[in-house]
């Protein structure tokens, strides 16, 4: 915990560079509000440029950025990003997805005197668990454990709390987590129990007590009787140098019920084709779990908050298969 303390934004004269929207999450509570707060300067950015964006942080020696694995990996393989002097970062934190061991290293490349945090929170629960600095480096996929303050155990659909490595819903609490749904008691019922906010995210923790998601409880697939979790294979792909951005969700089939299917947004300047990143997925994933359909896209559709609507993907493949 006293890690946690000590990579915190620095109090007064410091500067952020807020890159995402202030109606998400990441940008409003977790660097908007915490700089003010504290005395700091906050520079908003109206759409995301990689040279303003590497301009700003060279000239108003910005200290403490946040972003997607995605942004990070947009900015950093540019090849602008060596003609900028980013030594000022002294935080650089992430979330949404697992940074990439290769990118993780242009992180430290590029933020020489940075630490590095991966946070896992919501709107109702800000960050609630947390991996800082050799943490992300060590275990990558992983959401660390919780935060200052904050508890988190993965329970069953009775509010048991289940054993280390078996699958269940990520449950949170502590000052940061919300009291309920404004004028919305049966929402609040079902997801406020006990003291405890149930996420609706399904996870794990390991033995050594760390925290990953597998999936959202909607979202998980079911194939042929066995249960696959987007997140899981999500994690795997999104491991893979040329993938700059992954969605895995299911298809309606007739004889399985469910098959995977996986929509990629490749790194600029790159190709990739389906069976290298089934090739990639064979050593990491039991065969049932590999993506049956791969779609190479060149964005994926999100809603305001930033999270990818996974209903239109199933959609439109499901439209192309049939037409096939």
């Amino acid at each position: 915990m006293t890690e946690v303390l000590r990579i915190a934004p620095p109090q007064g004269g410091g500067k952020t560079l807020i890159a995402a929207p202030l109606f998400h999450v990441m940008a409003l509570q977790e660097q908007l509000i915490p700089c003010l707060k504290m005395g700091n300067t906050s520079i908003l950015l109206s759409a995301l440029s990689i040279t303003a964006f590497l301009e700003l942080v060279e000239k108003e020696r910005v200290e403490f950025l946040v972003g997607s694995p995605a942004i990070y990996r947009i900015l950093l393989g540019s090849e602008e990003v060596g003609k900028y002097d980013l030594s000022s970062v002294k935080i650089a934190g992430f979330g949404a997805a697992p940074m990439s061991p290769d990118l993780m290293a242009l992180m430290k490349k590029a933020f020489v005197n940075a630490k590095f945090f991966n946070g896992f929170g919501l709107t109702e629960a800000s960050i609630s668990l947390a991996a800082i600095d050799q943490e992300c480096i060590e275990k990558p996929t992983s959401i660390g454990h919780p935060s200052l303050g904050c508890q988190a155990k993965i329970v069953d659909g009775n509010m048991k709390e289940v054993p280390r490595g078996t699958v269940g819903e990520i449950a949170v609490n502590g000052p940061n987590v919300a009291a309920g749904y404004y004028h919305d008691p049966e929402a609040t019922e079902r997801a406020f129990r006990e003291g405890w906010f149930l996420t609706g995210d399904l996870g794990r923790v390991d033995e050594d007590g760390f925290f990953y998601v597998v999936s959202r409880k909607k979202d998980m697939i079911n194939r042929g009787g066995e249960n696959v979790y987007p997140v899981e294979v999500e994690n795997v792909i999104c491991l893979h140098p040329k993938v700059l951005e992954v969605a895995v969700y299911g298809v309606p089939d007739k004889i399985m019920g469910e098959k995977v299917a996986a929509s990629i947004v490749v790194v600029p300047g790159t190709e990739l084709t389906a069976e290298e990143i089934k090739q990639f997925c064979s050593d990491k994933l039991a065969k049932y779990k590999i993506p049956e359909y791969i779609v190479f896209t060149s964005l994926l559709p999100k809603n305001p908050g930033g999270k990818v609507i996974k209903e239109e993907l199933t959609s439109q493949l499901s439209q192309q298969i049939g037409k096939g």
